[in-house]
């Protein structure tokens, strides 16, 4: 018998490259997950869930075995996401990631979590994505999180882990069940918005951005028979379309339900990748002026964010 010849599968391959690029986070000998983000000089930045770091700096585990005490950089309460930082005198890889918008539904992906030092074990888990969407991570925020839903059942360890194609490379955080999910689906955080979550607490040591209370999605994601119940252009690709107001926003001075944002405050808006990096720079109670295509008129209304 050919001792090499062993049983794979696709997710295999993309499991060994991104391994170990994932952490054991322990805290109260409670084990979460984290990703490996950046890493200056000998300084490794880790994103983990909030759970983790829930009343004292976790301990970070290494797939090598290795433990590190960390220190807190920042937590984000809206989103479930904390920044960690530990030193290593090992080399450690750090996660490649892919856009968000290159996602497409039906794509295969893979849940990893870190190592459990009982077991010596890490849990994975794997399955296909639903449409992108939006969901609030606590019943209390205003923000509404990019959010990849999957049919892929995730524990309590792979919270904070990460969410792999089978390229293995790094496309969402793994996270708690949001508001208004369904209960047989797993959830992550799309890298765009972690992209964003790790600049805001690496430079501040918080979050904070303002909010539309509306739910949104990209214009080149729509199918012909959608753009045709809203009268859009079949050509048109870029923008963000309103499909429905989470809040009351009556009135023709505010967002409408079928809309198209294509600028704020005069900057171009082609994606919702573009939309939340500006508002990534706001907060609440701020007034922004919006560009909207309705009843194809270019007009501007002016919203105050949530």
């Amino acid at each position: 018998m050919d001792s090499t010849n062993y049983t794979t599968s696709d997710h295999t391959e993309a499991i060994n490259s991104a391994r170990s690029s994932v952490v054991s986070v322990v805290n109260e000998d409670t084990y979460y997950s984290g990703v490996i983000f950046a890493k200056e000089n000998d300084v490794v930045y880790i994103l983990t869930t909030t759970k983790a770091t829930k009343n004292s700096s976790p301990t970070v585990v290494f797939d090598n075995d290795i433990s590190v005490q960390s220190a807190i950089v920042g937590e984000d309460t809206d989103s479930g996401v904390a920044l960690l930082q530990v030193s290593v005198a090992f080399d450690v890889k750090v996660f490649s990631t892919l856009d968000t918008l290159a996602l497409m539904p039906g794509a295969n992906v893979v849940a990893m979590s870190g190592k459990n030092l009982h077991t010596g074990s890490a849990t994975y888990s794997g399955g296909m994505i639903s449409e992108p969407g939006s969901w609030r991570t606590i019943s209390n925020t205003r923000w509404l999180s990019s959010m990849i839903e999957m049919d892929v059942t995730t524990t309590t360890s792979q919270e904070g882990g990460a969410l792999i194609d089978l390229n293995g490379t790094l496309i969402g955080m793994v996270v708690p069940q949001p508001v208004q999910s369904n209960s047989r689906m797993g959830y992550a955080l799309s890298i765009n918005e972690l992209k964003l979550i790790y600049t805001s607490l690496k430079n501040n040591g918080t979050v904070t951005r303002g909010s539309f209370d509306v739910m949104m999605k990209d214009v080149s994601g729509m199918l012909a028979y959608e753009k045709s119940a809203y009268n859009i252009s079949i050509d048109t690709r870029n923008g963000v379309f309103v499909q429905s107001l989470l809040a009351d926003q009556s009135g023709e001075d505010n967002l409408m339900v079928g809309d198209i944002i294509t600028a704020i405050d005069g900057v171009e808006v082609s994606s919702m990748s573009d939309l939340m990096g500006i508002l990534y720079t706001h907060q609440p109670n701020d007034t922004v002026q919006v560009t909207v295509v309705r009843g194809g008129q270019s007009r501007m209304v002016s919203v105050v964010l949530e």
